[in-house]
């Protein structure tokens, strides 16, 4: 049932949606409990004809750990997933980049081969210029270490470059995705 017009109200784009894609492009972010997930659900809009088919759409496109109940997304729905969801915010967006990098899906093609190829070789070079970046960060930290114990607890030295965690967060997340590029590649050339 579509709730009240409110502040609340509905995102029309997503409350069109089919629901089991809704259910697949949410469960893609995070694991839920099942009350959890139907709150989130309807706080979109359920439209009449959905209402109790939840569990079913549930044992069709999610795995339940038995410990807390809760439901992940089954790993072969990842590669159906639209990453410009109209429900996503742009921090949706940007995790569920980072959660796909870890599944990239084995290459069934030399088109696709090319593609992997194509996004290693994008951003391989930026990869290698952060790691150099943070190696020298790195040094410059253990060679200052001794004069960092005497520093002043939330001074900026004390803290360091605000810059470097974000580069050091990018440069763990291009590792991970181009070593699994390269996995993929040489799974594919091995056929």
């Amino acid at each position: 049932m579509k709730p009240a017009e409110s502040e609340e109200s509905p995102c029309t784009a997503v409350y069109r949606r089919p629901y089991r894609d809704r259910v697949i492009h949410l469960l893609a972010l995070r694991t839920y409990k099942k009350p959890e997930l139907l709150a989130r659900l309807q706080r979109d809009g359920v439209m009449q004809k959905d209402k109790g088919t939840l569990g079913k759409i549930l044992q069709q496109v999610a795995n339940l750990n038995l410990k807390d109940n809760s439901f992940s997304l089954k790993e072969h729905l990842f590669q159906t997933l639209q990453t410009d969801w109209p429900g996503y915010t742009e921090m949706d967006r940007e995790k569920l980049k980072v959660i796909l990098a870890r599944k990239y899906i084995a290459i069934v093609s030399l088109e696709q081969r090319q593609h992997y190829k194509d996004d290693f070789n994008a951003e391989y070079e930026e990869y290698r210029n952060l790691h150099f970046q943070i190696d020298k960060i790195n040094k410059d930290f253990t060679q200052f270490y001794e004069q960092w114990k005497s520093l002043i607890p939330g001074s900026e030295a004390y803290q360091g470059s605000p810059s470097y965690s974000e580069m050091k967060s990018r440069c763990q997340y291009l590792h991970k995705k181009l070593s699994h590029i390269q996995n993929q590649i040489s799974e594919f050339d091995k056929q």
